[in-house]
This record gives C-alpha cells, sequence and structure tokens, in this order.
C-alpha cells in the first residue's frame, strides 16, 4: 500500500481542514466523507468530488476506506471510535480524545482490541517552536525543571455558544498545552493541581471566561496554565499563546500569534496564523499538515504513531481535575 485511502467523519470548520490536507498530500487519498448536515454534506462532496455519506457506518462498510479522520464534536468521539476500530479502520481522531476519563480509556481499549492504529491530534508536538523547547528539557541543557508557564487565550469564538456548558474551557483549549507539559516534564507525573476560574461574560452561556491553574509535579516542579477565550473583538490575532521553562541550568521561552507577519489595512492590523494551519496559496500548511501526513506514515510503515493515545488520556485526565478543582474551590490530589 503505497496511499491511504481517507474517509472523514465530521465536515465541520475542522473536518474541512482535514480535507483539505488528506486531498493534497501525495501519501492519501480522500476517498469519502460523511456528514449529517444535508447541506454541507452536499456542498463538500462538490467540492471535493467524493462520495459522501449521511451514515458515518455505511462510510465505514466500504473496504476500499483504509482510514477515517475523525472530526465531530468533541463529547461524541466514542461512538463513531468505536465503529471505525470493529470496522478495522486506521484512526486519527481530533484532541481531546473524549470528555470523560472512562470514554478516553474505552476508545484507547477499542483500538488496541482491533489492532488499528490511534492517533489523537494534538498538533502542538508538531510546532517546530515546542519541539525544540522539549528537546531543550529533554537533553537537559535546561537542568532540572523549576517551573513551566503556559498561555492560550483567544478572542470570543463559536465554541461557548455551541456546546453552552457540556464542554468547559479546560476540556477545550487547556487540554492543548496540559499535553506539551505533560510530555515535556514524562516521565515524572502531577501529583495535585489547584484551580480558579471567572465567569462574566460567558456566564449566561454556561462556561467561564477564563481558567487558571497550578500543577504540582513529583519533581517539585510547578506548572502555572492560563487559558481564556473572551479577549476583545478587536484582538489583531485569533490565538495568543505563550510558554516558558526555567530550569536550574537554564531557560526557554516561546511566543505566537503575534507571528511575525502584520497585515495592515483601514480597518486594523492583523497577524495572521503562520504555524498552526495556514493557507499558502491554495496549499494548507502547518502543523495539521505535518500531524497527519506523520498519522499516514506510521500507518504505511507499519512503524508507531508519534502520539500515544494513552497521553491523550492523561491531558484528559489532567484536564478534569482542573474541572473539579475550580467548581470545588479545592486542591485536587492525582495520587
Amino acid at each position: 500500500m503505497e496511499t491511504l485511502r481517507f474517509g472523514i467523519i465530521g465536515m465541520g470548520w475542522m473536518g474541512q481542514l482535514h480535507a483539505e490536507v488528506l486531498h493534497q498530500l501525495r501519501s492519501t487519498r480522500l476517498a469519502a466523507i460523511a456528514e449529517i448536515d444535508d447541506a454541507r454534506r452536499q456542498a463538500m462532496s462538490a467540492r471535493f468530488g467524493v462520495q459522501a455519506y449521511a451514515d458515518y457506518r455505511e462510510m465505514l462498510a466500504d473496504p476500499e476506506i483504509d482510514a477515517v479522520s475523525i472530526c465531530v464534536r468533541d463529547l461524541d468521539h466514542l461512538a463513531p471510535v468505536l465503529a471505525a476500530a470493529e470496522a478495522g479502520k486506521q484512526i486519527f481522531l481530533e484532541k481531546p480524545i473524549a470528555a470523560t476519563v472512562e470514554d478516553s480509556e474505552a476508545i484507547v481499549s477499542a483500538a488496541s482490541r482491533a489492532g488499528v492504529k490511534l492517533m489523537v491530534g494534538h498538533l502542538l508536538r508538531f510546532d517546530p517552536k515546542y519541539r525544540q523547547m522539549r528537546d531543550a528539557v529533554a537533553s537537559g541543557q535546561l537542568g532540572d525543571v523549576i517551573h513551566l508557564y503556559a498561555r492560550r487565550n483567544s478572542p470570543r469564538t463559536e465554541g461557548p455558544a455551541r456546546y453552552r456548558g457540556e464542554l468547559p474551557l479546560a476540556l477545550h483549549v487547556t487540554v492543548h498545552d496540559l499535553d506539551i507539559i505533560l510530555w515535556m516534564l514524562r516521565p515524572h507525573k502531577p501529583v495535585s493541581v489547584y484551580a480558579e476560574s471567572v465567569e462574566k461574560l460567558l456566564a449566561p452561556l454556561g462556561t467561564e471566561d477564563s481558567v487558571f491553574a497550578l500543577i504540582r509535579f513529583d519533581t517539585g516542579a510547578v506548572a502555572a496554565v492560563e487559558s481564556s477565550w473572551v479577549l476583545p473583538a478587536g484582538t489583531p490575532t485569533k490565538l495568543d499563546y505563550q510558554m516558558e521553562v526555567v530550569g536550574t541550568e537554564g531557560a526557554s521561552y516561546l511566543s505566537g500569534g503575534y507571528s511575525g507577519l502584520a497585515l495592515v489595512s483601514g480597518t486594523g492590523i492583523e497577524f495572521p496564523d503562520n504555524f498552526h494551519q495556514p493557507a499558502v496559496g491554495n496549499v494548507r500548511m502547518g502543523d495539521l499538515r505535518a500531524e497527519l501526513e506523520a498519522f499516514a506514515s506510521a500507518v504505511l510503515s507499519g512503524e508507531e504513531v508519534p502520539v500515544d493515545p494513552r497521553d491523550s488520556v492523561d491531558a484528559v485526565r489532567l484536564a478534569l481535575a482542573i474541572i473539579q478543582s475550580a467548581r470545588s474551590g479545592q486542591r485536587v490530589s492525582l495520587l
């Protein structure tokens, strides 16, 4: 097999980005899509020139489909993963792996029993900045880690309105940085977390404006994490993110959002994304392309996927502990 034939389940914004990449990679071929919305399904079928299904289970019955990319709502991951595993399809799943630890573990177990590969889309692992920072930590260049700080703030998006409190900020946004922090410090483990949240602007939607957490590790290191999705509408970047690591022998500082490219017009200034999923001409580039290409390469070569799905379970477990602490006002032990 030289080309991996993909089907996509869920053709919302993220599913469409996946479709663009899979349509463009040499190692993959977009063969089909599944989408419950009639208008969107027809539009995406015409746009990409592929077979479209209203029921993803019908698509999974097609023996010509080798792998699936699952881009449905974060709350709805379990059922399509179980069906895909049972059908023997290789599985790429958008993050978070699931909204509960139980569903997360069930997903990992289903893929293992079926003997199919499962990779969760923690795309920051494919950002060269984060990879270089992690290499500096892993090599000992910074010495023993003393503390880490991560920030991920964005203007108001449709996420809070769509989920209306069903999927908290920590699971939808903070989980990006939690995965990176755990990845950087592994094999060391978090032992406790204390968090606070603020509910003002988004309180009518049943969700938080911001969340702040302090995570203690078994080495004594502390990670401070900040997430928000209520930056003002005039914010010139879609994402304001930073990370720093301070160790006994050195430090590393990462910044993003203000990407080094500014577009200025009569309506203001904009800093477009040129890391995660930028469009360069008609080609979708960045971390998203890199992670899908890495998944396809692992499947085609028979190697292990570069993101262990058990790591994804750990990130969800930590995110849920943050939510528990913020709601209870108490420190949560992870031992």
